[in-house]
């Protein structure tokens, strides 16, 4: 099968785009990336291979992304912005991105008569749900124009999928972390933080009181649940990924360790996330297995 992948030299892209070069089951795949928070440093190891074709070009050039979808057989759609506080800031930017851009992807596919596109939706549409579980079935309440142009781009594949009878996955992803994660600037995660603010033994910044909680999953248990929603034969699901565990910033800091700075309380941050999984394991047979604790300091010792 052929396969193209947006946002296939970032973060969680990257290591998608890997994993499937190394499945026998996967013919040809294309990359579609701008580069503006991915890199082909990401996919170096794969770059060369034959069954990689990497294009340069923003999912929000029509014009120039149409062609490549010709004999997909599936779109794993994960390129977009990704950032609570700077969607705040520049609210278009984000509605081009995110929303015009998922548009076009699907007219790509209509153009084109493909018929499955796994999306990276996010569980920033639940806002704050309060401490219990949350599953696919709570009440969407976004609370910034990320969460928004994502649950807004997950409602557009759902009535193109009515439309034009296109098979989606979308794939409510809480707080992703692991090797490639960025960071520095916008698109950097509390745990991203904490690994450079360690690197340059600074004092952890921890926003707020420190106490509001996260469900965090790894990269590699994301890309598992990425094949099996693009190999499996089921079609038209939303499914939560995350651990089922919640995890307060504090303890997050603990690990770490070393000397912490708190800072003020932001727009758009959310106190509590945990997600239910029942429904995952059940349709899609897949178990989160990467250990937080032991991740972390995977990623500690690799600064060193």
């Amino acid at each position: 099968m052929n396969i193209l992948i947006t946002g296939g030299a970032g973060f969680i892209g990257s290591h998608l785009s890997e994993n499937l070069n190394d499945d026998k089951r996967v013919k040809k795949i294309y990359i579609i990336d701008n580069l503006s928070s991915g890199s082909k440093k990401n996919i170096s190891r794969i770059l060369k291979g034959k069954k990689i074709k990497f294009i340069k070009q923003d999912i929000r050039n029509i014009s120039k992304i149409k062609k490549y979808f010709r004999d997909i057989s599936t779109v794993f759609h994960l390129a977009g912005l990704v950032d609570v506080t700077y969607s705040i800031k520049n609210p278009i930017e984000y509605f081009k991105n995110n929303l015009l851009g998922t548009l076009n992807i699907l007219e790509c596919m209509k153009f084109h008569n493909v018929k499955k596109i796994i999306f990276a939706a996010s569980s920033s549409c639940y806002g704050n749900a309060g401490k219990k579980s949350i599953s696919e079935t709570q009440k969407i309440e976004p609370e910034s124009p990320y969460a928004y142009t994502k649950n807004s781009a997950e409602e557009l594949i759902k009535l193109f999928s009515k439309m034009n009878k296109i098979n989606f996955i979308s794939l409510r992803l809480f707080n992703v972390y692991g090797p490639r994660a960025s960071m520095t600037g916008n698109y950097a995660s509390v745990i991203s933080i904490f690994l450079n603010q360690k690197k340059n033994q600074r004092p952890l910044t921890i926003v707020g009181d420190g106490n509001q909680s996260r469900d965090f999953v790894h990269v590699e248990d994301v890309v598992e649940v990425f094949k099996k929603a693009g190999f499996k034969k089921i079609k038209n699901k939303i499914f939560n990924i995350g651990t089922g565990k919640s995890v307060t910033i504090n303890k997050i800091a603990k690990i770490f360790g070393g000397k912490k700075r708190f800072i003020p309380k932001r727009i758009g941050d959310l106190k509590f996330s945990k997600a239910k999984i029942f429904k995952v394991k059940k349709d899609l047979k897949w178990i989160p297995k990467k250990n937080l604790i032991n991740s972390i300091q995977e990623l500690i010792d690799e600064l060193y």
